[in-house]
């Protein structure tokens, strides 16, 4: 997983002791580090994105398999109206 790489990369850059770093290993760590940073952030933003859509393609999903369920309750009542229309004789079984 990215981003628990990266999380512990974090952690061992920052664990590192600066007292034994001259300023240019210092700067060079702190840009690493805020570097490091904005990456989990956007790791994090991409994750939420992600998960947002795939909320919203199940959503989608069911939606349409609704639609599909009630199209066929539809269809059959308009099979028996068109019969009742058709036959005089015939009996609306929705009635019954």
């Amino acid at each position: 997983d990215k981003f628990a790489n990266l999380e512990r990369l974090k952690n061992k850059i920052g664990d590192a002791d600066e007292r034994n770093l001259d300023v240019e290993k210092i700067t060079e760590r702190q840009n690493l580090l805020r570097t490091i940073e904005e990456a989990l952030n956007h790791l994090k933003i991409d994750r939420e994105m992600i998960e947002k859509r795939i909320s919203d393609l199940r959503a989608a999903e069911k939606m349409h398999e609704n639609c599909n369920h009630l199209c066929n309750e539809l269809n059959a009542l308009i099979k028996e109206g068109e019969k009742v229309l058709n036959d005089a004789e015939a009996f609306p079984t929705i009635y019954t």
